[in-house]
């Protein structure tokens, strides 16, 4: 069995984060784990980008161009969402089926 080392190296100097109590024993948990990383930093964007859009909205007044701006921002960002959710799970199956030959 070979364990696989789950490090960030940060740019600058500040060294690795591991996350010590991620065990990585094969690469199917390694691109697992970095897909639900990318997966869990695309939804803080999302919680961040709905905000965004939904201060602009509450403060374009009678601009008529905000408020367009923001409700096509706000639609995007949940189309956004339906395409994180089925990526999810997608992943779950593949992953599943990689690591046991089964959707079990």
């Amino acid at each position: 069995m070979i364990n696989f080392l789950y490090a960030i190296t940060i740019p600058g100097g500040l060294g690795n984060i591991v996350f010590p109590n991620t065990r990585i024993t094969n690469p199917t948990d390694l691109i697992a784990n970095i897909l639900f990383t990318l997966l869990e930093i695309s939804a803080v964007l999302l919680v961040v980008i709905i905000a965004y859009a939904g201060i602009t909205y509450a403060t374009a007044g009678d601009d008529t161009n905000k408020t367009e701006q923001a409700k096509k921002t706000i639609t995007y960002a949940i189309i956004g969402l339906i395409i994180m959710a089925s990526a999810l799970v997608i992943t779950r199956v593949v992953i599943s089926v990689l690591s046991r030959g089964t959707l079990n």
